[in-house]
């Protein structure tokens, strides 16, 4: 071995120098005094021969490669070193490995160089935590707490505690971490940072790019920079507005780095279903026609498709309703079906600050994101450790998931008002209601088909015969047509109204159509894809329910009377049943086509008997939401159940009140470190897992259907000319509208009551009691009317 001590001193030191010219000696004998020799210095790199004299300058000017640790080409013997081949196969290896692997160029990458830094810190994690310890290392015993700090939000004075106490129970010495800043220093080097970009306080434009320099927003003019708002002066330095963007792709290529990872996501590439029914996104119209139309992109399995979703919260609980902040959420639906929608693969794309919601110029806090997604369509250098090769990964951003206000903001239309539907835009029918003060949604005939009888009934609806046509849905590419001169304005307008200008502009707002042009058309493929922004099922199921329990409350004491006739009680009944049907885990095309025509009919018996307010946007978007469950498939990878979710974890994370979009930045970052290193060393190392406490197996409908909740007991009591009937539910799921219609019977008369339920259930128990006389009967999800018809 030569001696490579001096080579780390400074270079204008005696022994620098002595150790650079006893180098140029001993070189020249190994390689037997040769006229020119390969230059090793940082700028030649051994890519030129140099006299001995020149390659003795660059080395006492330029330094010698620190990447050049085994000097073979200078007469060194390459010997097998036992401690190298040994960090070769350990866990902590493969975890420093995938943090420092560059994607850019494989042949480097495959094999880290193992230099003496590198060596050391492999070494220092494998080190046992004490003397005699065989289960757990300095790496696999950090990494453990801190996930269990992370799952159940200890404070940083709590852990350090922790960590005191537990190093003062093992022997000593030991290597255990002392204080959570030498924890967070330590695992540092695993971290995946976020950027810092200043804003306009009126959401006018990003200080990046061409911005970058400014201190003054050039649209409003506003300080980049905080203002005391009592002396007005400008505090420079302190942003006054921050988004904080956590980029994709070093997320997306670190996915890649684990073998088990990598291939789960090739899970869609050899699962299709065969039985002709959709049990995954791969199995629908709308996955296919993008394998058809960019057959490139469709080849490669690891080609990642997309889902984005983001809505509001409160970070400060009830405390305060003045506050949203918007997180950007992805979900990459490459995972199997029972993996896909997880926590763990909710990807945190942006956190957009408050106080106030961005509304239509949420396209200005996007920018960050649509740049790396234009970057992926095209394709970034990335390593697959299951195939061991480099390759180009590639996505795509099939649609986004939003309630309906949200939806809006992203699609760039209206909402409400005359055009409030974004399928039918200028079809569709809306009724002004003065007394209501509210627009109704009705003609739902023009659904049906040319020959159906319902469009030729005029009694049972507004008189007239229906005649219109079915509306055509909105593409991509009418709406780019539409909006091609189209030019936007962003920002929030600080000056004040003049009377009367208010009510102009609602009246504008109600003929309005399109807001904005959205920034995702800036997607090369955004305009072909057969649809780009979901209807959720689960906020259209809840305001549908709340819509019919408000009407039913009204009629309750026409329906104690027994005077509700059975038209309503069908076409409660039959919507019940279509939401069924719609949430179901698999779904056969056929059979939606079928729900569409059905629900059009159950819509049009609902306008017979029920009253025009109760048609608002929420009631005529069902008619679209079998559409898209036919082309895009089950509604449990496209509704917000688990956005939801997941937002009550962001908002979890807030221990600073005063600065909750860093707390949820931190605490974000913190639990993406714990996951990535815990998911490399668990297969030696039992790192903590949360044991569920259900009993019943819930393995594969976790996230689909939703979690168990506990059993909830619904007593009715009802006093009927003296006789009292007791009804109990006993309730084990929930997650879509169940509406139970029973015959309530008294001693003379029979009365009808309905029960409305929001969720989804397997079975429901309903109990009969009288006098200590009971029945039970049981109640499946195929709807049936219950009729308990037996009498005193």
């Amino acid at each position: 071995m030569m001696d490579k001590s001096w080579v780390h001193l400074n270079r204008v030191t005696d022994e620098y120098l002595v150790g650079a010219s006893n180098f140029i000696k001993i070189v020249a004998k190994n390689l037997g005094y040769p006229h020119k020799m390969l230059c090793p210095c940082k700028n030649c790199r051994n890519l030129s021969h140099q006299e001995m004299s020149i390659v003795y300058e660059h080395i006492v000017i330029n330094g010698v490669d620190p990447t050049y640790t085994i000097w073979f080409h200078h007469g060194e013997d390459i010997i097998e070193d036992e401690t190298d081949e040994s960090l070769n196969d350990g866990e902590a290896y493969n975890l420093y490995t995938a943090a420092y692997r560059h994607d850019e160029n494989f042949e480097e990458s495959a094999q880290p160089a193992l230099d003496d830094e590198w060596k050391q810190q492999v070494n220092d994690a494998n080190s046992h935590l004490y003397d005699g310890c065989t289960k757990y290392t300095k790496l696999s015993s950090i990494v453990a707490l801190y996930k269990l700090k992370t799952m159940h939000s200890w404070s940083d004075t709590s852990f350090n505690g922790l960590l005191e106490l537990i190093s003062d129970m093992l022997p000593s010495p030991n290597v255990l971490l002392k204080s959570m800043y030498e924890t967070k220093k330590y695992l540092k080097k695993f971290d995946l940072q976020y950027e810092k970009i200043d804003t306009c306080v009126n959401d006018c434009c990003l200080f990046m790019k061409e911005n970058k320099k400014l201190e003054n927003c050039p649209n409003c003019g506003a300080s980049r920079w905080k203002v005391d708002e009592r002396t007005n002066r400008v505090k420079k330095g302190v942003s006054a507005k921050v988004l904080r963007y956590f980029p994709i792709i070093p997320r997306f290529r670190r996915m890649f780095r684990s073998q088990k990872t990598a291939e789960e996501l090739r899970w869609h590439f050899k699962n299709k279903s065969e039985d002709g029914k959709m049990h995954h996104l791969v199995d629908s119209a709308a996955w296919d026609l993008v394998s058809d139309k960019w057959p490139i992109f469709a080849s490669d399995p690891r080609s990642l498709r997309l889902g984005l979703s983001t809505d509001g919260f409160n970070p400060f609980g009830m405390i305060s309703t003045q506050y949203s902040c918007w997180p950007v959420m992805l979900v990459i639906y490459n995972f199997p079906p029972w993996s896909c929608m997880r926590k763990e693969n909710v990807m945190l794309s942006l956190l957009i600050p408050g106080p106030k919601q961005p509304g239509k110029d949420i396209d200005i806090y996007l920018q960050p994101l649509v740049d790396d997604l234009k970057m992926l369509w095209d394709g970034v250098s990335a390593y697959d450790a299951y195939d061991n090769e480099n390759f180009k990964l590639r996505a795509l951003l099939l649609w986004t998931i939003n309630d309906f206000p949200a939806y809006g903001n992203l699609a760039g239309c209206t909402t409400k008002g005359k055009h409030a539907c974004p399928i039918c835009a200028h079809n569709t029918k809306s009724v002004w209601l003065r007394h209501s003060r509210k627009f109704s949604y009705m003609g739902h005939r023009r659904f049906l088909p040319p020959s159906h009888s319902f469009r030729r009934k005029k009694l049972w609806f507004n008189g007239k015969e229906e005649k219109d046509p079915k509306p055509r849905v909105m593409t991509g590419r009418r709406i780019v047509e539409e909006l091609k001169n189209f030019v936007n304005d962003w920002g929030k307008s600080v000056k004040k109204r003049k009377r009367g200008e208010g009510k102009a502009k609602r009246d504008a707002d109600s003929q309005q159509i399109w807001r904005k042009r959205s920034i995702f058309f800036d997607l090369p493929y955004w305009e072909e894809l057969s649809l780009r922004h979901n209807l959720d099922v689960m906020h259209i199921e809840k305001n549908v329910c709340e819509s019919l329990l408000n009407t039913l409350l009204n009629l309750l004491p026409t329906a104690l009377r027994g005077l509700l006739p059975q038209g309503p009680r069908t076409a409660i009944m039959r919507l019940s049943v279509f939401f069924n049907r719609l949430c179901q885990r698999k779904i056969d095309s056929k059979e939606l086509m079928e729900l569409e025509e059905e629900v059009v009919e159950t819509l049009c018996l609902l306008e017979r008997w029920f009253p025009p307010s109760f048609f608002d946007i929420m009631v005529h978007l069902v008619t679209h939401i079998g559409r898209e469950a036919r082309l895009c498939g089950p509604v449990q990878f496209r509704w917000m159940y688990p956005f939801e979710r997941y937002m009550m974890t962001l908002k979890r994370y807030v221990r600073n009140r005063s600065r909750p979009e860093g707390c949820i930045a931190m605490r974000y970052i913190a639990d993406e470190c714990v996951q990535f290193c815990s998911g490399l060393i668990k297969e030696t190392i039992d790192v903590y897992q949360r044991q569920e406490r259900n009993d019943e197996d819930v393995a594969s409908n976790s996230i689909l259907e939703g979690r168990p909740i506990s059993k909830i007991i619904l007593y009715f009591l009802f006093l009927c000319n003296v006789t009292l009937y007791l009804f109990s539910y006993n309730i084990r799921h929930f997650n879509y509208l169940c509406i139970v219609y029973i015959y309530v019977l008294s001693l003379t008369h029979t009365y009808s009551i309905f029960f409305l339920f929001h969720g989804k259930g397997t079975t429901f128990s309903v109990t009969w009691e009288k006098f200590g006389e009971h029945q039970n009967v049981e109640w499946w999800s195929e709807l049936k009317k219950l009729n308990l018809n037996k009498r005193g």
